[in-house]
């Protein structure tokens, strides 16, 4: 814990990394917590639910549109499946 302290006072752009983390999770917390007050809780779990498949969509989309293998994530057609069908059992 004391290297981190360290590296967090000498390293400007590590402060200011975890400073925007920080603030995102804030962000993040606020919103899931403004959801929840305004519907439900059911609704902020299901809209997590959601985000993640969003993201793992994107990813894919990512993939194609790039056209390059360092960016998104190839659709495999063993695993890709399954984690489409988790994704459903998930939200559903």
């Amino acid at each position: 814990a004391m290297d981190a302290a360290v590296m967090l006072v000498h390293d400007g752009r590590l402060a200011c990394t975890v400073l925007l983390y920080w603030c995102s999770i804030a962000f993040y917390n606020f919103f899931g917590l403004s959801v929840a007050k305004s519907l439900s809780s059911v609704h902020r779990t299901l809209i997590d639910a959601c985000r993640t498949t969003l993201v793992w969509s994107i990813d894919i989309g990512i993939y194609y549109i790039a056209g390059s293998a360092a960016y998104g994530e190839q659709w495999d057609p063993q695993y890709s499946p399954m984690q489409l069908g988790g994704f459903v059992l998930m939200v559903v």
